[in-house]
């Protein structure tokens, strides 16, 4: 599974340098050999998006050097970009909590565009749910998530649902 900047976008989030070396660096998730990564295109274009935007003279050079960067040179992506995290004032656990929120409210998002025409849609949204906090069960706060009971019922599916809009509002409040 693969992330991408739009899913932060959409989320109504802030784009912050460390969300994007967090996820260009990629984090493993709760299921072996599963990461999340962002593309190191997404990374140049970006930077290419803020130039001219730096708050001094380090911070625009290292947004013109990842603006400039080649995507196979990925020690100086990392040089710049490790940069520009740091002076982010933004924490690792900050931004991995951004990323859970934009990737669940992608994940509802496409779970509402297929509304249930049988059993196996019901089964299938719930698993989804389900898989969904073993990705994220890294993070200290994850016993936070809203329950999710795998099964055929509609009404399951419903609460589920119900429960996990509730938690991205809750979520939104405190990332804002």
């Amino acid at each position: 599974m693969n992330i991408t900047l739009d899913m932060l976008r959409q989320s109504g989030l802030s784009i912050d340098w460390r969300s994007v070396y967090v996820a260009w660096r990629g984090f493993d998730t709760g299921i072996r050999y599963e990461r999340f990564q962002i593309d190191t295109d997404e990374v140049v274009d970006l930077a290419r998006e803020r130039l001219g935007s730096g708050m001094d003279a380090e911070e625009e050079y290292a947004i013109f050097r990842l603006a400039d960067a080649e995507p196979g040179r990925s020690e100086d992506i990392e040089r710049f970009l490790s940069r520009l995290a740091e002076r982010s004032g933004v924490t690792e656990a900050r931004a991995l909590r951004k990323w859970r929120f934009a990737h669940l409210k992608w994940l509802i998002r496409r779970i509402d565009d297929s509304p249930p025409q049988d059993e196996d849609q019901v089964l299938y949204d719930l698993e989804a749910l389900y898989m969904f906090w073993i990705y994220y069960d890294a993070l200290p706060d994850t016993s936070r998530a809203p329950s999710v009971s795998i099964g055929f019922e509609l009404e399951e599916r419903e609460r589920a649902l119900r429960e996990h809009r509730e938690w991205l509002r809750e979520e939104e409040a405190l990332l804002r």
